[in-house]
């Protein structure tokens, strides 16, 4: 394998709201995994994104980087070791249709995690997350009721069947790990050890009862809007390097500070039960690929 497709190893490719943050980060801590240094490079695909200032559209929230090309990706990986396994983890690819044949044109023999969730679930997570960053949003319901494009969007992607086949393309089954976050959570160690198998690495004892991605909301979201907007700014192209990069360091204390802990209401059982409906051919499709039951599911 040459260097160029030894990069990445393997990807995290979803789906959003799954815990694919905790899974990464246990996965950092491997002694023989080099993660890229920021979570998400949204590198293999070159969708544009819908909510990058407004909501527009019925895409992924941020635009893919592949026009950055690989030389700007590899960089990501600059603390790299001799004999690491490199890996990253993209929420996006999972519903981007032009992922599975980027990343196949790269490395065929590439390996896949896919973490998944109750769908109704991971789109009503979906859902809170965006409503935090501050944007304009309606209740759930009347975006359920609407059939608001940002609702078109999380279905999508908890439409796991149409999403997971796409990749099935271009990968052997033996290619793609799935795990369930409902089962993970049950027994972390477990499942871990399994990702270790899957990747060929040895385990690796780590703290599971880590606090990965708490749920916060912005103190002041209109402050909140205004930090999302400006990482868009291409400061690097304007002002010198250190400058520029005191300016992000501030704009991320900034976030943490505007923050505080949030519990989001539960979905109302009756909606939930009629929402379920439309995933129950998902459900049974990805029971079918594990050859068994997802008791969490039911």
């Amino acid at each position: 394998m040459t260097v160029k497709t030894c990069i990445p190893g393997f990807i995290i490719i979803g789906a959003p709201k799954c815990g694919t943050t905790a899974l990464w980060h246990f996965l950092n801590q491997h002694p023989d995994v080099c993660m890229s240094e920021n979570k998400e490079p949204k590198f293999f695909t070159e969708v544009k994104g819908s909510m990058e200032k407004k909501i527009t559209g019925e895409g992924p929230r941020l635009s893919g980087t592949f026009n950055k090309g690989y030389e700007w990706y590899s960089s990501l990986f600059k603390d790299y070791k001799k004999g690491q396994l490199t890996g990253e983890a993209s929420t996006i690819y999972f519903a981007t249709e032009d992922s599975p044949a980027l990343i196949h044109n790269h490395n065929t023999d590439i390996k896949l995690i896919l973490m998944l969730r109750n769908p109704v679930k991971r789109l009503y997570s979906h859902y809170w997350q965006e409503y935090k960053l501050g944007f304009e949003f309606p209740s759930f319901k009347t975006m359920v009721e609407e059939n608001h494009p940002r609702y078109r969007y999380y279905k999508k992607i908890s439409h796991y069947r149409q999403n997971l086949e796409r990749y099935y393309q271009y990968f052997k089954p033996e290619q793609i790990h799935i795990l369930i976050q409902e089962e993970f959570n049950n027994a972390p160690e477990k499942h871990l050890d399994e990702v270790y198998k899957f990747l060929q690495l040895k385990s690796n004892a780590v703290n599971v009862n880590d606090r990965i991605n708490e749920q916060v909301t912005p103190k002041n979201k209109k402050l909140a809007f205004l930090l999302m907007y400006v990482r868009f700014i291409k400061l690097d192209a304007i002002l010198p390097g250190f400058i520029s990069k005191k300016l992000k360091k501030f704009r991320t204390r900034l976030v943490q500070k505007n923050v505080k802990p949030f519990k989001y209401e539960p979905l109302e059982e009756e909606v939930f039960n009629q929402l379920y409906q439309d995933f129950l051919p998902d459900v049974e499709f990805i029971e079918k690929v594990l050859g068994r039951p997802i008791k969490y599911w039911h």
